[in-house]
């Protein structure tokens, strides 16, 4: 006789799995989707860098981005005479205003000729006013040589005021001299035109007089003839006198003094750097951008820059990019290379702060596609 036995292998827990010796215990269902969660963060962060990795790729095709920096306009301060560097009366990182006295020159040949003139000067001018002249009746060789050398003299001013008038045109078209310099070495080139005008004209007239049959005793005018020397003295000292005031190097425009070449003591010529002055008044920026971004470095076309400190401007490539050159350093990666990239200059469309307006400070330029 055989007995059949039906197992039933399903226990009253996992019937009703909450119920437990017949008390309910609800399991925390929260629990179960913390630990999925936790799995999802693992997830994405093994995937992590091929995420970051596809969103560049995508952002490339919609922002182009290229590493710059801030420039102020740099100007050249070149030595405009000759002479010794006495003192630097600022130093790099201020900041000046227009026709702030920069460098201070010192020229012993130009003091040495202001002693002589100013002693000439003197003693000419007491002569007149203590001596009497009386008339001559017979014609001197000293007046003559005399004469002959009022004329050489004219004659020199003149070259010499030529010649300073050439050194100013050619420091002008070098930038460093100033337009006003120009026209003060022009006024005094024809200073002593006007001065040689009468003493050529007295001059040959007396020569012509000297030719002619001497009827009648020839009186020179004494006291004129001192009066036309003290002038062109006066002249020649009022051209040292600008010399040794233009030794006085001045800022040509406002904006901060970027850096100083010249040191004290040493000895300037004409057109010798002695410091680089940065135009605040008008920043620029330039940028390095991958030549296969060429379309972007187009006059005209617009880009955003960014600050370090997270403000954003406005700019408008000025001029065709014409120009490659390796990334600088400075704004190179510290693991990558320094490639050749096409050198963008942008132009400010509005205002930036003062702060802001540094030379060399890094930006980041993004184009738009």
């Amino acid at each position: 006789m055989r007995f059949y036995m039906k197992i039933n292998f399903k226990t009253p827990y996992q019937r009703d799995p909450e119920r437990i010796g017949g008390i309910r215990i609800p399991y925390g269902k929260g629990k179960r989707d913390a630990a999925r969660w936790r799995w999802y963060i693992i997830v994405l962060i093994v995937s992590s860098p091929l995420l970051y990795l596809l969103i560049k790729i995508l952002l490339s095709y919609l922002i182009v981005t290229a590493p710059g920096y801030v420039s102020l306009g740099k100007v050249p301060i070149n030595s405009n005479s000759t002479g010794i560097v006495s003192k630097i009366l600022v130093s790099a990182g201020t900041e000046v205003i227009d026709k702030q006295p920069l460098v201070q020159l010192y020229s012993p040949v130009l003091e040495e000729q202001t002693l002589i003139l100013k002693t000439e000067i003197n003693s000419l001018e007491k002569e007149q006013a203590v001596k009497k002249v009386e008339p001559q009746t017979t014609v001197s060789p000293t007046w003559e040589n005399y004469m002959e050398e009022q004329y050489q003299l004219a004659l020199q001013l003149v070259k010499y005021q030529e010649n300073h008038l050439n050194d100013v045109s050619l420091l002008k078209e070098q930038g460093a001299a100033t337009l006003a310099e120009l026209r003060a070495a022009e006024a005094a080139y024809q200073s002593a035109l006007l001065a040689l005008s009468p003493v050529k004209r007295d001059y040959f007239e007396y020569k012509a007089r000297l030719q002619q049959p001497l009827q009648e005793p020839v009186e020179p005018p004494v006291d004129a003839a001192q009066q036309r020397r003290l002038t062109l003295l006066q002249t020649k000292q009022e051209a040292v006198d600008d010399q040794i005031d233009r030794l006085e190097q001045r800022a040509p425009y406002a904006g901060t003094i970027l850096e100083i070449v010249a040191v004290e003591g040493q000895s300037v010529s004409p057109g010798i750097l002695l410091m680089v002055l940065g135009r605040t008044e008008k920043p620029s920026v330039q940028c390095y951008l991958d030549p296969k971004y060429g379309k972007y470095a187009k006059k005209g076309k617009l880009a955003r820059i960014t600050f370090p400190d997270g403000s954003v401007k406005k700019v408008v490539v000025r001029q065709d990019a014409k120009l490659v050159k390796r990334l600088p350093a400075d704004l190179a990666a510290p693991i990558g290379t320094r490639d050749l990239l096409l050198l963008v200059f942008l132009e400010f469309m509005e205002q930036i702060p003062v702060e802001n307006r540094v030379d060399g400070l890094p930006v980041t330029v993004r184009f738009r596609g």
